[in-house]
């Protein structure tokens, strides 16, 4: 029951909060799971997880900052992005970095936010890491590779489904490609070399965990960042898991503080900055009106990020004044 509504503008409580005219703010997945009630929250509330926009009341230093934020409560246990105005924390925001539309900024916010939090999950990324990435042509997946990338990783092997993907995967720059609709297991072995991979990003779950295990070396750290609920039992040889020292890490970014999510958010601006981190693409922009065609649009598993403009579309496609 997605409804458009007038309600009054929120107010901020004391000085460390933030008043922010939204320009723009994207639907992920984790956005129609908490429509549909299977990310717990109260009901009626704002949705919107991940968004743009310019601080007009609140902190001092961030008034008239391009800022974008993700992740935490907003949305989920509190009033989200989808609306003209959003109040929050100032810790939960933080300067856009140089060179990104509001647009783009919000398509990116919690894909990139999931992959910085991930790939710190399973330890430091350096010129001797191998990192496996599931989905890697997806929206969080496709982060975490060029985030691996960008922290330099010596290699990171993509996991995708089907020839389209595959293209995509080696358009973009992995250094090997695996198709999991390809009996991927030995594959991944064979992919991943006789030391095995140092770190996993794994956004599909289900079956393809355990494959990922088998291709992990010593003290290997894998994130699991979803699953299927149909198919969400892996069978993993727990032999070769204790052998090996492996770790299983799971991830909510529900769970992460507004603080420390914005924190990953700033890490990353040198990246896109320098143009090492590319922002999620955009499928197409909505209005508020529209937000049931934009939820359709990511239940469906388009390309990209659907985008809501509570303002319309001036100024949305503008560049933010952001941080390098």
């Amino acid at each position: 029951m997605l409804q458009a509504e007038d309600i009054p503008v929120p107010s901020i409580d004391g000085p460390d909060q933030v008043l922010i005219e939204v320009r723009a703010a994207a639907v992920n997945r984790s956005d129609a799971l908490a429509c549909r009630g299977i990310l717990p929250g109260p009901f009626p509330r704002v949705l919107g997880r991940a968004f743009a926009g310019v601080v007009v009341a609140g902190r001092r230093e961030l008034l008239g900052r391009s800022v974008w934020g993700a992740g935490g409560e907003i949305g989920l246990s509190c009033d989200g992005a989808y609306a003209q105005y959003l109040a929050a924390a100032g810790t939960a925001v933080t300067p856009m970095p140089a060179g990104l539309s509001f647009t783009e900024a919000a398509a990116s916010a919690l894909s990139y936010l999931t992959a910085a939090a991930a790939l710190r999950l399973t330890g430091p990324v350096g010129r001797e890491s191998t990192v496996i990435v599931t989905g890697a042509v997806g929206g969080v997946g496709a982060a975490a590779a060029d985030v691996a990338r960008w922290r330099g990783a010596r290699r990171v092997i993509g996991v995708v489904k089907g020839a389209d993907e595959v293209s995509l995967a080696v358009a973009a720059g992995m250094d090997r490609v695996i198709d999991a609709d390809l009996s991927p297991g030995d594959r991944l072995v064979d992919a991943a070399g006789p030391a095995g991979a140092t770190s996993a990003v794994d956004v599909v779950g289900g079956p393809l965990t355990a494959d990922i295990t088998r291709a992990m070396g010593a003290r290997g750290k894998i994130c699991l960042l979803s699953s299927p609920p149909q198919d969400s039992v892996a069978a993993i040889d727990l032999l070769d898991f204790y052998r090996k020292e492996l770790h299983l890490l799971g991830l909510h970014t529900g769970r992460l503080t507004q603080a420390s999510a914005a924190a990953r958010l700033r890490e990353l601006a040198p990246g896109f900055g320098d143009g090492s981190l590319r922002p999620t693409p955009v499928y197409a922009t909505y209005s508020l009106g529209e937000a049931a065609q934009a939820f359709a649009a990511a239940e469906r598993g388009v390309h990209g990020r659907p985008v809501l403009l509570p303002h319309g579309p001036t100024g949305a496609d503008t560049v933010g004044t952001g941080t390098k």
